[in-house]
C-alpha cells in the first residue's frame, strides 16, 4: 500500500511522502515550542519550552537524512 499523501495547492497537486510530512510536523513542533517560550511569562515554563525546542532540533538533525 502506498503511504503517500497528495497535498492540494493553488492549481496543482503535489506528492508528499509520509517521511516529508513527518519532517514538516517535527519542524512545526519545534517552532511551536519556540513560540510558547516567547509567549509565556512563567520562567519555568519558558525554560521547559526552550529545552523541548532544542531537543526537537537535535532530533530533526539526527533524523533528517533518513526523512529526505
Amino acid at each position: 500500500m502506498d503511504s503517500s499523501v497528495f497535498v492540494l495547492s493553488s492549481n496543482s497537486a503535489r506528492h508528499c511522502s509520509s517521511k516529508q510530512l513527518l519532517l514538516a510536523s517535527m519542524k512545526k513542533a519545534e517552532a511551536d515550542f519556540e513560540l510558547f517560550a516567547l509567549q509565556t511569562n512563567d520562567d519555568d515554563a519558558k525554560q521547559m519550552y526552550e529545552q523541548q525546542a532544542k531537543q526537537m532540533q537535535q532530533l530533526i538533525q539526527k533524523l533528517q537524512p533518513f526523512l529526505m
